[in-house]
């Protein structure tokens, strides 16, 4: 663990302000610039692969709604990955208190499709979209919403091969986000895996729970049967735009999703925009729930 005031290459260490299984984020400054970043140091030697692979895809992604990556430095022999400082909190923690007020979630989900979006641009697939991976923060009075974690990504096309985990990609993404066809392969998974995690992080936001629940097989069956909660039925005057919206997203079979985003914000349209205050839904009960450390692992 790095105490405040080493230097690591061109950073100074100020404090640490997450940690996890991988890996630990500290806040440092610039020696010479004085600006303030994200230092994720990787703290399993066997990440260092996805460490590596989440370092190529954001440093390749200049978005407003994704992370970007400005350096990497060496820590002891271990990588370590410079970012921008985003002064808010992981979207999973905004979700403790329970659902978000239809504008907000509007806000923030028109953010994380860009993100998303900015990614399938480049072909890559994010394959682990959820409210832990999306950092919050309000400027200037408004919500904004980045896409982070890219440790996963599947790049499609010519250059696929060098970008690929050499491990077996079987089910790798998170239980009650991940698509069925990712559950069981996902190295075949395309841009509607994403497509789906992206419902269930419009549900969640929504209805204040994500819409598969149970131990990792229950929610695998769940999802691969189209198991769950209607949105209308948690949220009886949600519009009806979005509720099919995010039945199309939570769809078994990625032949009957929306096929890009740009088609899912179509459906949506203004939906949200138009229903403006609080939703109705209940709040939910954060001991259902599982939440990462301050600021997720970026």
């Amino acid at each position: 663990m790095l105490e405040p005031g080493a230097v690591i290459e061109r950073y100074v260490v100020s404090a640490l302000v997450g940690s996890g299984a991988m890996a630990r984020v500290y806040r440092v400054e610039h020696t010479h610039l004085g600006s303030t970043h994200a230092l994720k140091v990787v703290e399993s030697p066997g990440a260092v692969e996805r460490f590596a692979r989440e370092a190529r895809a954001q440093a390749q992604l200049r978005h407003p709604n994704v992370v970007a990556v400005t350096d990497f430095v060496d820590v002891a022999g271990l990588p370590g990955l410079v970012m921008e400082f985003v002064d808010g909190s992981g979207l999973n923690q905004l979700l403790r208190r329970g659902s978000l007020p239809w504008n907000t979630a509007d806000r923030i989900f028109t953010d994380v499709c860009a993100g998303v979006q900015a990614a399938h641009a480049l072909n890559m697939v994010h394959r682990d979209v959820k409210p832990a991976n999306v950092l919050v923060a309000q400027v200037d009075g408004r919500w904004l919403a980045k896409v982070a974690d890219f440790g996963i990504v599947k790049v499609l096309g010519e250059h696929a091969e060098a970008h690929q985990l050499t491990r077996s990609s079987s089910g790798m993404g998170t239980p009650g986000y991940m698509a069925p066809e990712q559950m069981s392969d996902a190295k075949h998974a395309d841009v509607r895996a994403d497509i789906f995690s992206l419902g269930c992080v419009l549900y969640r936001m929504l209805c204040g729970t994500p819409p598969f629940h149970g131990g990792v097989r229950t929610i695998y069956t769940r999802a691969a049967r189209g198991q769950y909660a209607p949105p209308e039925q948690r949220i009886p005057n949600l519009p009806p735009a979005c509720a099919a919206a995010i039945r199309a997203c939570l769809e078994p079979d990625r032949e009957r999703r929306p096929p890009t985003i740009a088609a899912l914000r179509a459906m949506l349209g203004d939906a949200l925009g138009e229903g403006g205050g609080a939703s109705p839904a209940p709040r939910s009960d954060p001991s259902t729930f599982t939440f990462t450390v301050p600021r997720s692992l970026l």
